[in-house]
């Protein structure tokens, strides 16, 4: 997609001054001395970041020297590798042979790149990197290099190949090239897998239309039992359209971690913790866990605590609590569970925020008289409005289920737009296999994904296929560059293939502060789409988010202020559903005469650029 080159770097450079580098032991690194202090102090200028570290030997102020990281923490001690100040276009050789490296020309040249970019570098990192570069000494190896070492990423010839490659093309029209080159190979089972997910990984963004669509039985099936599920009951005479609107309305967007806590919290059972428990658990639930593993033979596993433990596990997780007998809490552990839910609502009033709007007007000052001054009534009755709440919650198993059913019945169409789209994130990050690595690594299940059938289909053909081999290396790259962060702070970045008229796909990326659980602060972030509508043609959607205050740029070079300014009022309002406040909404259009860059080239930008946003913008 067209965005202006300005805008690009505008929204790519990041002014990193004043933020703590983070510095690990062993590392080399160049630094200005910027200002001196007592006790051999000094606050030394890496780049575009200050740290303030303790030094061995004294140094003067505005000389650069290169340094070694003797020790990390908040005042880092730091050794100069060479007692002299550092010139830019200084021999390098002596330095690389402190390092035990060997002095060649790609050596230099590529130390001093990182000298020159002031990026912290372990000899042996160094090392591995100066080989892949040797093997393939392009600018853009080098470059790639540069951004994965200051992002701490592991080096191997592949991750770098993926990181430097330049994306030409979109997902969405990979898949058409790889779907049409597939039409001429035999028949098989995986193929035919394939072929299907490829047919979904498209997400159409429309206009809701008010047409029913028609579904099978089996379909019908499908959405009642996930319904059953969450607790309310549909049948054959339901609106289902409206019903899925509903269920995907009182989604509050949490973690699945949160959900699975609150939804603990106030439960009145819980699972066995120990043998005994489990024993009672198997005994009570044969037809359960004959559900789940129809070839285990229930009276075999009472005596191995560990199956046990990991057959209830997998029974709970895949059969509803309704139909399942768990174990009835003790009132001390129901009084313990409703003060952690009270203390949790008031420490995170955003999520407080979040599950009173899901409330009606009564039942709204009934929870804020729980989280005030509690008493058992009120307690009782909140517990109850607040276990249909969380219940409600789709887990990801449960979008692995209604995502893929809404889309081939033609449900998403009905949906409102924003519904739609968070029906295309979430299928395409779980059909996709952007995951597919770790899931191996944690031993979890793949379940079919994208990037799996992908490489069973490569690995069975006697021919290659090209417009394959580029798909897959296009979800690599994607799992290379989708998160970013360093100590503080954490960048997202994703192409979706999500269309609105245009075959374009929506770009979208999160840059902000970093919780101390490593999550994205929402209180404090940078959000864009980058989207091709079909009659404003390109358009960006900027929001600058601070202390929940949220000003939005809409970036089109047509005037649709006039568009824009009816759309205030329903936009402020559902902005404080969830507890932010919409300060400003303007227009304005592409910067003239810029030349223009395709939506891949700002992509591949966010790979290999070592800048970012500004988060105060």
């Amino acid at each position: 997609m067209q965005v202006q080159r300005q805008y690009a770097n505008q929204t790519l450079n990041h002014a990193q001054s004043n933020k703590k580098l983070p510095l690990s032991k062993g590392q080399i690194v160049k630094g200005t001395i910027e200002q001196l202090h007592l006790d051999q102090i000094a606050t030394i200028k890496m780049g575009h970041n200050r740290v303030t570290a303790k030094l061995e030997v004294p140094v003067e102020k505005g000389k650069s020297y290169v340094f070694e990281v003797i020790s990390s923490g908040d005042i880092p001690e730091l050794k100069m590798v060479e007692q002299q100040a550092v010139k830019h276009d200084a021999p390098l050789g002596a330095l690389l042979k402190k390092m035990a490296l060997p002095v060649t020309k790609e050596a230099e040249q590529l130390l001093r790149q990182l000298l020159a970019e002031n990026i912290p570098v372990k000899p042996q990192q160094f090392k591995v990197a100066l080989d892949i570069y040797k093997a393939q000494p392009q600018p853009e190896v080098k470059n790639a290099l540069m951004s994965m070492i200051k992002h701490q990423l592991p080096l191997s010839s592949e991750t770098v190949a993926s990181f430097s490659r330049v994306i030409t093309e979109s997902t969405a029209m990979l898949v058409d090239q790889l779907m049409q080159a597939l039409t001429n190979m035999a028949p098989s089972e995986k193929l035919a897998q394939l072929i299907d997910q490829l047919s979904m990984i498209k997400t159409p963004i429309t206009s809701p239309n008010e047409t029913t669509p028609s579904l099978t039985d089996r379909q019908i099936e499908q959405v009642m039992t996930l319904f059953n599920q969450k607790g309310l009951s549909i049948d054959h005479t339901t609106n289902i359209p409206k019903a899925v609107e509903q269920l995907l309305k009182s989604q509050m967007g949490l973690n699945e971690q949160t959900a699975q806590q609150l939804k603990q919290w106030v439960s009145l059972e819980r699972l066995p913790l120990n043998q005994q428990e489990r024993q009672t658990f198997l005994n009570q639930n044969h037809a359960q866990i004959k559900e789940v593993f129809p070839q285990v033979n229930v009276s075999d596993i009472n005596n191995e605590a560990l199956v046990s433990k990991e057959i209830i596990q997998a029974t709970v997780a895949k059969v509803s609590n309704e139909k399942l007998m768990l174990i009835e809490k003790s009132p001390t552990e129901q009084m313990l569970g409703t003060e952690k839910l009270q203390t949790f609502l008031r420490e995170n009033p955003s999520i407080y925020q979040k599950v009173s709007q899901q409330l009606t007007g009564d039942n709204q000052q009934l929870l804020k008289q729980f989280i005030e001054s509690p008493n058992g009534e009120t307690s009782q009755n909140i517990q109850q409005l607040l276990r249909q709440l969380f219940d409600r919650q789709l887990t990801q198993t449960d979008f692995k289920t209604l995502t893929p059913l809404v889309k081939e019945t033609q449900l998403l169409q009905t949906l409102p737009v924003e519904h739609q789209f968070l029906v295309g994130v979430k299928d395409f990050l779980l059909r996709s296999g952007l995951t597919y690595e770790q899931q191996l690594m944690d031993g979890s299940e793949q379940g079919g994904t994208l990037k799996q059938l992908l490489l069973d289909v490569q690995q069975s053909s006697q021919t290659k296929i090209p417009a394959l081999d580029q798909l897959i290396q296009s979800l690599t790259d994607q799992q290379l560059s989708i998160v970013r962060q360093d100590e503080h702070f954490i960048h997202y970045g994703i192409a979706l293939p999500m269309t609105t008229g245009e075959e374009q796909e929506v770009y979208l990326d999160m840059y902000g502060q970093k919780r101390e659980s490593g999550e994205l602060d929402p209180n404090y972030c940078h959000i864009a789409f980058y989207l091709t509508l079909g009659s404003l043609g390109e358009t960006i959607v900027d929001m600058a988010i601070q202390n929940r205050l949220i000003q939005v740029t809409v970036i089109n070079n047509q005037e649709v202020s006039a568009l824009l300014e009816p759309l205030k009022p329903q936009l402020k309002e559902g902005l404080a559903c969830m507890d932010y406040q919409l300060t400003s909404i303007h227009h304005r259009p592409f910067k003239d005469k810029e030349p223009t860059v395709t939506h891949n080239e700002m992509y591949q930008a966010t790979i290999t650029d070592q800048k970012r946003w500004d988060v105060r913008a």
